[in-house]
């Protein structure tokens, strides 16, 4: 009896665990799904490998899922390649699927952090893009943008690539259309389950995919508004031509300096006002989307960021923390507050959607859920006092800076 000699060793680990019942449920789904479970057990009899998959019974259900849907992860996981802490030279040979994987165990082990898996994520889909890219051979003067978490850097499992392509000249390309959709068809499949989206454009889903670099310099004069703006702060460069990209950045900073810091802080209240209104609100708590929530401080600091020219242009591209980072030169005095609040805040999204394969970070309602959740985020509050105190700050700041 193979399952014999681990026994003594499952049952230590369920009687100190806060979810026994979902250990065991999990570990009966991974060994019914495999084809070959007696090479499990032969790799379970390591004591050590053995308690880290128990633990990933415990507080990953994105890995125990993933494992049972792809069975190219099985040996994934038994040859401990999960483990290693730096894909980056093996990108090109890696499934999307194998990098959410590793980055679900290694979170929930507490190998690497949120912003280390939000790295792993947007270096991966940099990495795929400018490979298809490159194997595409297109004869146009482009460049690809990312927009969103991947423009800001702060990706997490559900999250979504916002992407814009940009050439120097429209008319000079007549196939462009067709053959950056080749590129598009090409980038979903080897994506998912990331969903790749294009709707940041300039006119959004109304345009077509590809505009030229006249388009958004006609737009930013004569149509854009103080929330796409605040979009493009998370703008970065992938691959393409960096000169061309200089120039939509100049046309970008142009636009910038002609905005009123007064009228763009009024107009960002309003459309946080808005878009709280539009919430629909959920039986617990949005990480994000709450009052309070992760969506809040990113209204705090776009204001910020949208105040001055020269604060736009240091802080376009950049995530929350690197922003804050910049901001501590000007003596903030509510920064310490705002970067640990955000780092609680991520830290509990990431959580959340790591441990129930959610793709909505909603703190859940369920009372062994919320211990689970408490017990990993080794907190020494009921989680709903915890989160409540920080959305009470942050809405204290918004206050503050947004009246």
């Amino acid at each position: 009896n193979l399952f014999a000699k681990i026994e003594q060793n499952c049952i230590d680990y369920l009687n100190k665990s806060a979810a026994p019942d979902r250990v065991l449920e999990n570990f009966v789904k991974t060994i019914r799904s495999t084809l070959f479970p007696s090479i499990w057990y032969k790799e379970f009899s390591n004591a050590k490998f053995f308690e880290r998959f128990l633990e990933i019974c415990e507080f990953s259900q994105k890995a125990i899922d993933l494992l049972a849907e792809d069975k190219m992860l099985e040996e994934f996981f038994l040859s401990r390649n999960v483990f290693i802490k730096n894909f980056s030279e093996d990108y090109e040979m890696l499934s999307t699927n194998q990098i959410i994987f590793a980055a679900a165990v290694q979170l929930s082990l507490g190998l690497i952090n949120t912003e280390k898996v939000s790295k792993i994520f947007c270096s991966y889909v940099d990495a795929k893009i400018k490979y298809i890219i490159k194997s595409l051979d297109l004869p146009y003067k482009f460049f690809i943008s990312a927009m969103g978490s991947h423009g800001a850097g702060s990706m997490n499992f559900s999250s979504d690539i916002d992407l814009i392509i940009v050439v120097d000249d429209i008319n000079l390309y007549e196939t462009v259309q067709e053959n950056f959709q080749k590129f598009v068809q090409k980038i979903q499949k080897e994506l998912k389950p990331f969903e790749v989206d294009f709707r940041l454009r300039a006119e959004g889903n109304k345009a077509p995919l590809v505009l030229d670099i006249s388009n958004y310099e006609k737009y930013f004069k004569e149509r854009a508004r103080i929330w796409e703006f605040q979009s493009l702060l998370k703008l970065r460069f992938i691959t393409g031509d960096k000169s061309l990209f200089s120039n939509f950045k100049k046309i970008l900073f142009n636009r910038i300096k002609l905005l009123d810091g007064a009228a763009v802080i009024k107009d960002i209240k309003q459309m946080y006002d808005n878009v709280q209104k539009e919430f629909p609100g959920y039986s617990g708590i949005h990480i994000k989307k709450h009052a309070g929530g992760l969506q809040s401080i990113d209204f705090i600091v776009q204001s910020w960021a949208l105040s001055s020219y020269t604060r736009f242009e240091n802080c376009l591209g950049k995530n929350i923390p690197q922003i804050i980072k910049y901001f501590s030169k000007e003596n903030f005095e509510d920064l310490p507050k705002l970067s640990r609040n955000y780092k609680a805040l991520r830290k509990m999204e990431f959580a959340i959607l790591n441990l129930f394969n959610t793709h909505k970070s909603i703190v859940p309602s369920k009372k062994e859920q919320k211990a689970l959740l408490e017990k990993w985020l080794r907190i020494k509050m009921p989680v709903d006092e915890y989160i409540s105190k920080i959305l009470e700050s942050n809405n204290k700041l918004l206050e503050k800076h947004l009246g």
